[in-house]
């Protein structure tokens, strides 16, 4: 088996188990930026991923930024369900050539995964969220936790913003 099937063997079995309940945390609601890698690159530094009102209140846009030599993503959004409800996610143009799956089934948190053979460089779009808002008077912006992952399988970087509305974006 060759070094490429072996690493992308990883990263879905990485991100399926992701998507699937197993890594979410139960600590406290702090944010925090943390790199785990010591070798990685400024350009891998700068990635990161945003969250982004759309045209509308009730769609929010994930978007890739700096993206440099990385094959795959774990994003966790949080979202308040007394604002917002039954999530669709759309697959974004970013990660087109990917293998992206996304978990809605429980209320407040969506996860998705995205790994590819190619990595991915530049910026983009990598979903778009499209909620039912059930309360027309209080919108708050989800909150977005997120894992960058090399060809390796090595996680270069975590972002975590664990309290929906305290920004909308996070960066480093």
């Amino acid at each position: 088996m060759s070094i490429i099937k072996i690493v992308t063997c990883g990263l879905l079995i990485t991100a399926l188990l992701t998507i699937f309940g197993c890594g979410e945390s139960s600590g406290n609601n702090t944010s925090t930026t943390a790199d785990t890698a010591g070798g990685k690159n400024d350009s891998q530094a700068k990635a990161l991923i945003t969250i982004v009102p759309a045209e509308n209140a009730d769609t929010y846009v994930i978007e890739a930024h700096n993206m440099e030599g990385l094959a795959g993503m774990s994003i966790t959004i949080h979202y308040a369900t007394d604002s917002y409800a039954t999530p669709v996610v759309t697959q974004g143009a970013f990660v087109a050539d990917a293998l992206v799956a996304a978990n809605t089934t429980s209320p407040g948190i969506i996860i998705i995964a995205a790994v590819t053979t190619k990595n991915f460089y530049g910026s983009g779009t990598i979903a778009k969220i499209d909620f039912k808002r059930i309360n027309a008077d209080t919108i708050t912006t989800p909150a977005i936790t997120y894992e960058l992952i090399d060809n390796t399988g090595t996680v270069l970087k975590k972002v975590s913003q664990d309290e929906p509305g305290a920004s909308r974006s996070v960066f480093r």
